[in-house]
C-alpha cells in the first residue's frame, strides 16, 4: 500500500490562491464613503433658553437629542414642567432622536386694531428658528419658538414638496406642577359643557379637555392657559390627561365623537373621520400656546393667541378690522334638535323674528349643508 502524501502543504497553497483572489476582488470594488455612526450625530445639543423681551416668562429647550423637551416659567416659578415635544410624520417621531443644526433668532414688535378686551393689540416678542435634522427619516425640520410677557407659542414645521402627501399624529405633552388647580371640561358637548376644578394629579387617565383649559399655579403664584393658534390645515387639539399632572395634545381623529356631531353627522360619518388626516406639501403644526401671568387679568387682556395668528386676507378683508361684516353685533341662531323643523321656511321666521329683535346676522346651522344651492341663495336673498 502506497503511503498517504501529507496534505497540509496543499491546503496551504489552496489557502494562498484563495486569499489572493479576495485581495484582487476587493481591489476592483469602489471605495465606500466613510459613514458616521448614529451616537456620534445624535448627541446633546446646548439648552436653548428664549425670554421675552420685559424678562418676565421664559421657554426652555433642553439639551435632550433623544426627546426634544421644554419648559416654561413666569420669573421664578415653574409654569409647565419639562414636557415631552412629539410629532409623529408617517410613524417617524420627530421628537426624538434628532440632530441640531442652527438656531436664529428674531423679534417682534408693533401694535394693530382689534376685535377684543381692547382695541390695540400689543405684538412684543422674542423668538427662535431652531433647525434640526431627524436622523432616522433623514429629514430636516425647524421648531420654531416666540416668548412674550404674558405667554409662549411654539410650533414644528416640516417642509416638503408640493405633492408630498404625509399622514401627521401628536402626542406632546404640558405636565402641570403637581399641586396646580385645573378647570376643563370634556367633549361631550363639543365646546360647550360644564367646566370641572380638580387638582391636576387628580385628573384620572384618559380625561379629556377641550381647549382652551385653565389652571392655577400652587401657592397662588399665578395662572396660566393651554391653548393653539394658527389652526390652519391642520387637524384641531383636545387634550387627554395622563393622570399623573401631564395633559397630552391629541388631534382629531383620537377624540371621542361627540354628541352635537353626531347629531348633525351620524356615527359613519364619526367612523371616517377616525384616522389621521394626510396632509399634501409642507407640514406646519398649528401654534402650541401657554399664556402665564400673576392675575387673572393679565390672561384676559392677553394678545398672544392673535399675535400668533396672520393678519386677515385682504382680498376677504379688503378694509381689515372696518370690513362691515365682521362688526360685532346680536345674531340669532337655531339649534339642530329645538325650536322647529329645520327647513327653509322656520330659518325664514327666525329671520323675521330677529330683525324685529333688532338683530344684525343669523347663523345658520350645519344642518343646512344638505340644502341645495337654490335654498341657500333664496335664504340669503331673504
Amino acid at each position: 500500500m502506497r503511503p498517504l502524501r501529507p496534505l497540509v502543504p496543499i491546503l496551504v497553497v489552496a489557502g494562498a490562491l484563495a486569499a489572493g483572489d479576495l485581495a484582487a476582488a476587493q481591489s476592483a470594488q469602489p471605495t465606500r464613503p466613510p459613514t458616521s455612526r448614529r451616537s456620534q450625530r445624535v448627541v446633546p445639543f446646548p439648552e436653548i433658553a428664549v425670554r421675552s423681551p420685559g424678562g418676565k416668562v421664559s421657554f426652555t429647550l433642553l439639551p435632550n437629542a433623544e426627546r426634544l423637551t421644554f419648559t416654561v416659567r413666569l420669573g421664578d416659578t415653574t409654569v409647565i414642567e419639562p414636557s415631552a415635544i412629539k410629532l409623529l410624520v408617517d410613524g417617524y417621531d420627530f421628537g426624538s432622536g434628532v440632530i441640531f443644526r442652527a438656531r436664529e433668532d428674531n423679534e417682534t414688535n408693533t401694535t394693530y386694531p382689534w376685535h377684543g378686551a381692547h382695541r390695540t393689540a400689543v405684538d412684543r416678542s422674542r423668538g427662535a428658528k431652531i433647525a434640526f435634522t431627524h436622523d432616522l427619516a433623514m429629514a430636516d425640520f425647524t421648531l420654531e419658538v416666540r416668548v412674550f410677557d404674558d405667554g409662549v407659542g411654539y410650533r414644528l414645521v416640516v417642509p416638503g414638496g408640493a405633492d408630498a402627501v404625509r399622514t401627521p399624529d401628536e402626542f406632546s405633552e404640558f405636565v402641570l406642577p403637581a399641586r396646580a388647580t385645573v378647570w376643563f371640561h370634556d367633549l361631550g358637548g363639543h365646546y360647550e359643557a360644564a367646566y370641572e376644578k380638580k387638582i391636576v394629579a387628580d385628573v384620572p387617565a384618559g380625561q379629556w379637555g377641550a381647549p382652551p383649559l385653565t389652571f392655577a399655579l400652587p401657592g397662588g403664584a399665578g395662572y396660566g392657559v393651554i391653548a393653539e393658534a394658527d389652526l390652519v390645515n391642520y387637524s384641531g387639539m383636545a387634550l387627554e390627561s395622563d393622570g399623573r399632572s401631564a395633559w397630552i395634545v391629541g388631534l382629531g381623529h383620537r377624540h371621542p365623537v361627540n354628541y352635537p356631531y353626531e347629531l348633525r353627522y351620524g356615527r359613519e360619518e364619526a367612523r371616517r373621520l377616525g384616522r389621521p388626516a394626510a396632509i399634501t406639501g409642507k407640514i406646519v403644526t398649528p401654534w402650541r400656546v401657554v399664556l402665564a401671568g400673576r392675575d387673572l387679568n393679565t390672561i384676559v387682556n392677553s394678545d398672544v393667541i392673535s399675535n400668533l395668528c396672520p393678519p386677515a386676507d385682504p382680498a376677504l378683508f379688503p378694509q381689515g378690522m372696518n370690513t362691515p361684516w365682521v362688526e360685532p353685533g346680536l345674531c340669532v341662531w337655531k339649534y339642530v334638535d329645538g325650536g322647529g323643523p329645520n327647513t327653509l321656511e322656520t330659518m325664514q321666521e327666525f329671520s323675521r323674528l330677529g330683525g324685529q329683535l333688532g338683530a344684525k346676522y343669523h347663523i345658520l346651522e350645519g344642518f343646512a349643508y344638505g340644502w341645495p344651492d337654490e335654498q341657500i341663495r333664496t335664504f340669503v336673498e331673504y
